[in-house]
């Protein structure tokens, strides 16, 4: 019990600081600490993002920090492309998949350790209105993204809805947490059939999780957000390397 509430903590922590992010440090945790198969462990994944995300969802409506209607557009759209791509898993190889995760998770670490630039989040980042038509493509492939590998997507929703939205960042973050809350909870569907939830170690790793969240959303309003994100992007160089090195069965 005592390592599945550790293991939880430290997931939902990371979605806590970072939104999505907690997804590409979830699906190792799975496999390499609680020995799930890949597969399993996506599903299982998608759970503990659902999850996870809801106490911050919850602290950033209360203070009507969320655009609806964007993340309605992509989220809609992102649960389709997650619902038929976790349907489809199952026939893609654990190589393809694995190599898609890694890519993903190297994007990431890429994204989180490039030179720190200021955004204003006040303000609107370009002129003209919403491109609404391009959100729904973009949220169908993240969902497709989301339901083959389980990564959120938060590094690629938040320019998404920065440059296609038209969003200010600090309603482009909140949003993202939305759209992939909604793309998890289709995704998992997919994997219904082979998630533990029966089973008292996840159950475990599920309350963990939530209360991780908590704790890391507190957290994030006292850290610097630069340093959060270099720390991670390091982190996740090193399970690529693990995930490497020490591919899952």
């Amino acid at each position: 019990m005592l390592l599945e509430v550790a293991g939880g903590l430290a997931i939902g922590a990371v979605l806590g600081l970072l939104g999505g992010g907690g997804a590409l440090m979830a699906i190792p945790v799975l496999v390499y600490v609680f020995h799930y198969p890949f597969r399993m462990a996506v599903g299982s994944g998608l759970v503990l993002v659902a999850l996870g995300v809801l106490p911050a969802l919850a602290l950033y409506w209360r203070h009507r920090q969320i655009h609806w209607l964007s993340a309605s557009v992509m989220g809609l759209s992102g649960m389709l492309g997650a619902r038929l791509s976790s349907q489809m898993a199952g026939s893609v190889p654990t190589p393809w998949l694995l190599g898609l995760l890694i890519a993903l998770m190297l994007l990431s670490a890429i994204n989180m350790l490039k030179a720190n630039r200021r955004v204003d989040t006040e303000t609107e980042i370009l002129v003209g209105s919403p491109h609404y038509g391009a959100l729904v493509v973009a949220g169908l492939m993240i969902g497709i993204l989301t339901g083959l590998v389980g990564v959120g997507g938060g590094f690629l929703l938040v320019p998404a809805l920065l440059y296609l939205g038209r969003l200010p960042l600090r309603l482009a973050i909140p949003s993202s947490l939305a759209i992939i809350g909604l793309n998890a909870l289709s995704g998992m569907t997919g994997y219904w059939a082979q998630l533990p939830v029966g089973q008292s170690s996840f159950q475990w790793l599920m309350l963990s999780s939530v209360v991780g969240s908590v704790f890391g959303y507190r957290l994030s309003q006292k850290l610097s957000s630069q340093s959060i994100k270099r720390a991670f992007g390091v982190f996740l160089l090193i399970l690529i390397g693990l995930i490497w090195a020490f591919p899952p069965p």
